[in-house]
């Protein structure tokens, strides 16, 4: 899982006792990691769930300008590699993001969740993998971002008021699932699918990277899409 604090105000300083508030006693024991700069704080700690390449971790880079907690497995993409270093998802993405951005959260083909802290720009992006497989939380009270891969790790935080969204239980009770981004807690929130967060000079913005388009499909045959499936299915089983 992953989790983190991040202040709007420089001068209010995160300590690790704050940051490890998010980690949830289950999860006592296991290999943690924490980035600590004066008002953000990022950690990471292993689920004990198998993972093609390491999955949960955090990386920096070899001047701590640029830090990623990221939780998941990538299963393929087109980015940049560093033979020298393990491969993992949070070095996948941080490797990405130094070369090209933002824009490479498209190249990405896997079930993530992740944070990115870019002390140059003083921002920080919480991105969800295109179709929301891998679940990641937020609380913004306007002065602080606080975020979670774990719903149960982030409304024990103490800075967060525990109030019922009557409306979320109902959804719940109607569909016995949640379908929007809200949760059982009032002002805790899913990062959409397909969307990343950006928090940067004090606002909250959120920006799109990917959807589902069905442009361009005019001229093809029903033989065609049974065969892309088969293409696509293939593929899907031998990367996993």
């Amino acid at each position: 899982m992953i989790f983190g604090i991040v202040n709007v105000n420089p001068s209010e300083v995160v300590g690790k006792e704050k940051l490890f508030q998010l980690l949830p006693s289950r999860y006592a024991g296991k290999a943690t990691s924490a980035f600590v700069n004066q008002n953000v704080a990022l950690g990471a700690s292993e689920t004990g769930v198998a993972t093609i390449d390491g999955g949960t971790g955090l990386e920096m880079a070899a001047n701590k300008n640029l830090a990623v907690c990221a939780s998941g497995n990538i299963f393929k993409h087109d980015l940049p590699t560093d033979k020298e270093q393990p491969h993992s998802t949070a070095r996948t993405i941080l490797l990405g993001y130094r070369a090209s951005g933002e824009a490479c959260f498209q190249r990405l083909n896997g079930q993530f969740a992740a944070a990115i802290w870019d002390a140059p720009a003083e921002r920080l992006l919480l991105v969800a993998d295109h179709l929301g497989f891998e679940p990641l939380y937020y609380y913004w009270d306007g002065k602080r971002l606080v975020f979670s891969s774990s719903f149960r790790g982030l409304v024990r935080f103490e800075g967060i008021p525990r109030e019922f969204n009557f409306r979320a239980i109902r959804n719940y009770l109607l569909f016995n699932y949640n379908p929007g981004l809200d949760s059982l807690v009032k002002n805790v929130r899913r990062v959409r699918p397909g969307h990343y967060l950006v928090l940067e000079k004090g606002e909250l913005k959120i920006q799109r990277y990917w959807f589902l388009s069905y442009r361009n499909q005019n001229g093809r045959q029903i033989e065609d899409y049974a065969q892309e499936l088969v293409e696509l299915t293939r593929d899907a089983i031998r990367i996993r």
